[in-house]
């Protein structure tokens, strides 16, 4: 699922604070209990809102049977006679209700593995029913991004008609609403790109739409859903995620911000731009921040390469080369580092990515992780400055021959040795043709070219 076009970050008609910014988490001052078979019981949190918001999270400490009476404060964990219990994380986050696994604290809840997740509820076109006999809330529904149906069991009358509010304005929403759609900015292999305009803010945005039924194979349909999750999830500056998500009729709208200043390939291969080192090194940070904060929430790229990196303004040559963002996309080729059923770490062997991107170890199928994406962030600063990759051949066949070999030989590219030693250095470190002492993306942060800054 690669495209290579502009993307966004907005909101679909959510409130913004006094900033101008989207608020990531509001908490609500509500206990819940939730079931699918089962129920759950929340710790209260304080408000800091009372209007809605793109994020909305409930700290859940147990679930169980469904309580026969209405649940005591203080007495989440006993109050309902059930023998067994899991604690977990709810969260209202886009167009979803996610309820995420956690078996010790709220820091726990809130880990950085974005796809622990015991359900996810789709809320897009959801029917929503209220029964304030036992205050609660049953949400059935109506999309392919759903796991199952909820039911959940709030303390207060205010509680629930907040809630009430909150789910109602999530899955009555429609795209069109918010969003006036304008031409046509890219197309991929499975998604067409649009530009498109917040009705209220005006903010130009780009909508990324895909058709789901081209996603049936089972395959192809995990891959659409753990890029969706990935998307819901990531908040950092040189990653971009979503600011809404439409999913109705088998039609899955992410609308993101707006990256006007093309891809690196382009402003660096195809037009042969160069940039002074300074600037370069502060491109390259953004870079290796953005992938070593996917590899702390435990996700691989592996499909960094010059075209999924965007600049997020039209670069002119001579003008603030020194502040100049990027922002790193396209989660449709990621996977975990580890087995969210046992917890432990996983490997990989399958080939995915880019041919003149590709770790020796993808191509060996001897089993990789993290360390694919250092890699390949190291061949983007080659072609970055070299203009060319350094297994280019004319059959896939003979490239995947030069990269299991680690044929990496410096001398046959004089330009390399007019960069700085550092410069030089720093690129050697990434294509570091042994996984094993290769750095990881945190220690790469830390070599003296990037560290000068």
């Amino acid at each position: 699922m690669t495209d290579e076009f502009a993307r966004t970050r907005s909101a679909g008609g959510l409130p913004r604070n006094q900033d101008g910014q989207l608020a990531r988490r509001v908490s609500l001052s509500a206990s819940m209990h939730r079931r699918d078979s089962s129920a759950a019981s929340v710790k209260s949190h304080e408000p800091k809102a009372t209007s809605l918001r793109r994020k909305l999270s409930l700290a859940v400490t147990f679930r169980g049977n469904r309580p026969s009476t209405k649940p005591e404060p203080d007495k989440a964990d006993t109050a309902h006679g059930a023998s067994k219990g899991e604690q977990c994380f709810v969260e209202l986050n886009t167009n979803v209700l996610q309820i995420k696994q956690a078996n010790s604290s709220e820091r726990k809840h809130q880990s950085a593995r974005f796809d622990d997740y015991v359900s996810v509820v789709s809320l897009d076109g959801a029917k929503i029913t209220v029964n304030r006999g036992d205050l609660s809330l049953a949400i059935q529904p109506n999309s392919h991004g759903s796991r199952g149906h909820e039911i959940l069991f709030l303390r207060h009358e205010t509680a629930l008609e907040l809630w009430e509010q909150q789910l109602r304005a999530v899955s009555e929403r429609k795209y069109e609403t918010w969003y006036a759609s304008g031409a046509q900015i890219g197309e991929g292999a499975y998604a067409k790109i649009y530009l498109a305009v917040h009705k209220e803010t005006k903010e130009p945005v780009a909508v990324k739409v895909i058709q789901r039924r081209d996603f049936r194979e089972p395959k192809l349909h995990d891959c659409l859903e753990r890029e969706l999750a990935l998307l819901r999830f990531v908040h950092h500056p040189a990653v971009l995620g979503c600011l809404d998500i439409f999913d109705a009729d088998g039609v899955v709208r992410v609308v993101m911000r707006l990256c006007s200043g093309g891809d690196l390939r382009k402003f660096f291969v195809t037009d042969g731009n160069d940039l002074p080192e300074n600037a370069l090194k502060h491109i390259m940070r953004q870079i290796v921040q953005g992938a070593a904060y996917l590899h702390s929430m435990g996700v691989i790229h592996r499909d960094i390469k010059l075209q999924n990196i965007l600049f997020v303004d039209q670069v002119t040559l001579g003008e603030h080369e020194q502040s100049i963002s990027i922002k790193l996309v396209d989660f449709g080729l990621t996977a975990t580092t580890y087995d969210s059923q046992t917890q432990e770490m996983v490997g990989h062997k399958s080939v995915y990515g880019s041919p003149f991107y590709l770790a020796p170890e993808i191509v060996r199928q001897e089993g990789y992780s993290t360390g694919v994406d250092v890699w390949a962030i190291g061949m983007c600063c080659f072609a970055m400055l070299l203009k060319e990759f350094p297994f280019e051949t004319s059959t896939p066949r003979q490239t995947y021959k030069m990269i299991a070999e680690a044929d990496l030989r410096y001398t046959r590219y004089p330009k390399f040795f007019t960069l700085s030693e550092q410069l030089q250095q720093f690129i050697q470190s990434a294509l570091d043709p042994s996984a094993q002492s290769r750095p990881s993306a945190e220690q790469l942060l830390q070599h003296p070219w990037l560290s000068a800054i």
